[in-house]
């Protein structure tokens, strides 16, 4: 009896007030988070809190009270970006495949992140943000390293310029990816593609 009814009185499983309150508080947290993201991806510096609560759909009274300044609201967004990116990279599993579909996936990881990847190479973020980026993608520094020392790419270039080097080709493909319609997986070859043809010293091919 006290075991039937020590399970009802903890609530677990059941949808409380409480939790359901949260639950939106975290929806409307992420959509205005989104809708930060997309209006700084094409406003820039210029995007106002107007604009990011007309985009999220909600009232500015909302907004400011889930982020009562604009620094608190750019942080949150770093912090999604970086939570996203750690994530996507986490799941690729780089080392497991060969370079050429190593950056094909890296290169999807990248485009998923969408608006908030517009948003990471764009800001600009004091040092302690700077540090955590690098941070974040130091798997993917490592795997071009790796790649260097396997002597599969370019000796004469350090590792690091070569991860800038392919960094700079995905912001770009990125925006020729949302502005021209092209499919994604055309694009994430293209960028494999050309990564490849500038970098490796042997013939790599990345996954389709």
């Amino acid at each position: 009896m006290s075991g039937r009814g020590g399970a009802l009185s903890s609530g677990k499983g059941l949808e409380t007030p409480t939790r359901r309150a949260s639950a939106i508080r975290d929806y409307a947290k992420e959509a205005i988070i989104q809708a930060t993201a997309e209006v700084f991806s094409t406003r820039g510096e210029n995007a106002s809190m107007a604009e990011i609560a007309e985009v999220s759909g909600v009232a500015r009274a909302t907004l400011y009270r889930y982020f009562p300044n604009r620094e608190r609201l750019l942080d949150a967004l770093m912090d999604s970006a970086l939570a996203d990116l750690k994530k996507g990279i986490c799941q690729a599993d780089l080392e497991s495949v060969e370079l050429g579909d190593a950056i094909a996936r890296l290169t999807r990881v990248l485009f998923a992140l969408s608006d908030k990847y517009i948003y990471l190479v764009r800001s600009h973020v004091g040092k302690d943000r700077i540090k955590e980026f690098r941070l974040a993608v130091r798997p993917v520094l490592e795997r071009f390293i790796s790649a260097q020392r396997q002597g599969l790419i370019r000796q004469d270039i350090p590792a690091d310029i070569c991860f800038n080097f392919y960094l700079g080709v995905t912001r770009s493909a990125f925006g020729m990816l949302f502005e021209g319609g092209d499919l994604l997986e055309d694009m994430v070859s293209q960028v494999t593609r050309f990564v490849l043809s500038a970098l490796a010293t042997v013939e790599l091919d990345g996954d389709h």
